[in-house]
């Protein structure tokens, strides 16, 4: 301690080594602390050097980014070692959320992320969080930079008065070079930031390499106001009214309301379309016997990987997420108890009881606040299974949910049921001890293990379906099945492992996702043969029961007809793109015009 004091009066004694340190000691922080964010994630030396070397634009717009937030918070807390601490502290965290982040399913952190989970325990059972040196030498570093800070004694000499303000009106000029379009368009460009969006992981991982994480979260900030729903120009009831026909197809009879059940299942796809990989015999057995059964068409999902709730939207509205600027997380903005029209709040008022059943926390995405508003009667996470529960990994398996679809069908009601279902057995990551032994000269042994732990997951998933469509051709009620995956699984670091099994990983063949229709009676319904965008698939299962089509369905039926797809940039250029984004903003964000006739 006598040394420590006796090295402070030295430097404090010669005022221009005092000012030389104390100058060095600030205008350095916003690089060290940049430095150490971006090699978090790049866990490289070398990689970081480049970086330097190679990207010296993005690399000063970092500076005055870190900069300008470290002076907006050292003027309002007038101590510069606290600013340091709160944020070289956000942003050592916001790098290890990144890294465990991408490592664990290969997307990057958004700022939409920060409504993903309703508690931090639920992201942690996605991750598989191992610390490496790179990360406790870059927190021990930023400790050593803070402690020297507070040693020096570095604080603003400006009284509150006149400090308060000019912080606040840094931090607000921060805001507006990241929030107002042509000012951040022009800074982006000058510093050679890419704020071009990315359809899929791969996109925007192209992005998030060019730009490392300051300045991709800087674009992301940037995107996600930019994206915020605005109010069509010529929005009214009368161009609503205009979309629409003006008459309803005639009713052939009366309708007779089968049982209906939705299940979106986690992660699920037919690995069998990749050439060369050996799928293990009986993996797809009840599928195929489904398909056979009843029909089987394709779809285009609108993620890859992540994001489950977009396809989940999509099935709950009959409508495009590229319509409400594909929304990361849906839900964050059905959170106000609002009912808002959708297929399940449709089947309610033709007599439905309607139940949502999901084996994960209710706090993730928002659910437990969202669902109330999409109109289902019954909410069921799992915390409320009525079934024991069993569990493949860490997930309760796809056995206890078809078990919970069959008590709700037992729970006695007088009303035919509507059950939309959501798996979580085949959620990543994928390693598990129980797995099939594959052998791929293609993987590395790490990939096979991954892949080999999937299809074991989707071999149960297979046997839950023969138990539940065993169960319902005993069932005297008629039922109909809808199955369909939300997203490819993401696989292999980086998604290496579909580079490797196919040429065209990057487009939209990781897209396409098979979807079955089935039921206990002579259905007799034939699938669109074409390839068509998930947001169909409600209106095609309410057309195969037969369910009264009220003008928006007559209207929605119809488009299908003329733009099967329209996701990522297909259909942009179809008659029926403004259509199907003036009629998403309606009946999401809008006085649901389309929806007055119900």
């Amino acid at each position: 301690m006598n040394q420590i004091t006796y090295l402070y009066n030295r430097i404090k004694a010669n005022r221009t080594l005092d000012r030389v340190l104390c100058a060095v000691t600030v205008g350095f922080f916003p690089l060290f602390l940049v430095l150490v964010v971006e090699n978090i994630h790049l866990q490289s030396l070398p990689a970081l050097l480049r970086f330097l070397g190679d990207s010296v634009g993005v690399l000063v717009y970092d500076y005055f980014f870190v900069g300008l937030v470290f002076a907006g918070l050292a003027l309002l807390l007038r101590q510069v070692w606290m600013a340091m601490f709160l944020e070289g502290g956000a942003l050592y965290l916001l790098a290890l959320v990144e890294y465990f982040k991408y490592d664990a399913n290969g997307t990057h952190f958004s700022i939409a992320d920060l409504v993903m989970a309703g508690k931090i325990s639920d992201v942690a059972r996605f991750a598989q969080i191992q610390i490496s040196p790179v990360m406790v030498c870059s927190l021990a570093a930023l400790i050593l930079y803070v402690l020297w800070t507070a040693f020096l004694h570095i604080r603003v000499r400006l009284p509150w008065k006149g400090a308060l303000p000019l912080g606040a009106g840094v931090l607000a000029l921060l805001t507006l070079t990241v929030t107002v379009p042509p000012v951040y368009s022009a800074i982006y460009q000058v510093c050679g930031i890419d704020y071009e969006p990315g359809y899929s992981p791969y996109s925007t991982d192209e992005v998030f390499q060019k730009n490392l994480q300051i300045a991709y979260l800087s674009q992301n900030i940037s995107g996600e106001v930019s994206k915020r729903l605005a109010r069509p120009k010529d929005y009214s009831q009368k161009s609503i009214e205009a979309l629409l026909p003006t008459q309803v197809p005639a009713e052939s009879g009366p309708f007779e309301a089968p049982d209906v059940i939705l299940i979106m299942s986690e992660a699920y796809t037919d690995f069998r379309q990749f050439d060369g990989v050996k799928v293990p015999n009986g993996t797809y057995d009840v599928f195929d016997r489904m398909a056979r059964e009843g029909a089987k068409g394709e779809a285009m999902v609108p993620t890859f990987g992540g994001y489950t709730c977009k396809t989940e939207f999509e099935l709950l509205f009959g409508l495009p997420v590229k319509g409400i600027s594909d929304e990361s997380v849906p839900h964050q903005l059905f959170t106000d108890g609002e009912e808002r029209p959708t297929f399940p709040a449709y089947l309610r008022e033709q007599g439905y009881e309607t139940t949502f059943i999901h084996p994960f926390s209710e706090s993730f995405y928002n659910r437990d606040k969202a669902y109330r508003s999409y109109g289902f009667d019954n909410l069921c996470f799992e915390n409320d299974f009525d079934v024991k529960t069993t569990r493949l990994g860490d997930y309760i398996d796809d056995n206890t949910l078809m078990r919970q679809i069959e008590a709700q069908l037992e729970s006695g009601t007088d009303k035919p049921q509507f059950i939309y279902a959501i798996s979580m057995q085949n959620h990543g990551p994928y390693t598990g001890t129980e797995k099939y032994a594959l052998r791929d000269d293609r993987l590395t042994s790490g990939e096979e293990a991954e892949l080999g732990r999937y299809l074991y997951g989707i071999a149960q998933t297979d046997k839950a379906l023969g138990e539940l469509t065993a169960y319902l051709k005993q069932r005297s009620r008629p039922t109909v099945v809808m199955f369909v995956g939300d997203h490819y699984p993401y696989l292999g670091r980086q998604a290496g492992l579909y580079k490797k099994l196919t040429r065209v990983a990057s487009g939209y063949s990781l897209y396409r996702q098979p979807y079955l229709l089935w039921s206990n009676y002579q259905l007799n319904y034939e699938l669109p043969k074409e390839q068509v965008s998930t947001f169909y698939l409600p209106h095609i299962l309410g057309d195969a029961i037969d369910l009264p089509k009220d003008r928006f369905l007559t209207d929605m039926w119809s488009m299908m007809q003329t733009t099967p797809r329209f996701t990522f940039d297909l259909g942009d250029n179809s008659e029926d793109a403004q259509a199907l984004m003036k009629l998403t903003y309606d009946r999401t964000q809008g006085s649901a015009w389309s929806d007055m006739d119900n």
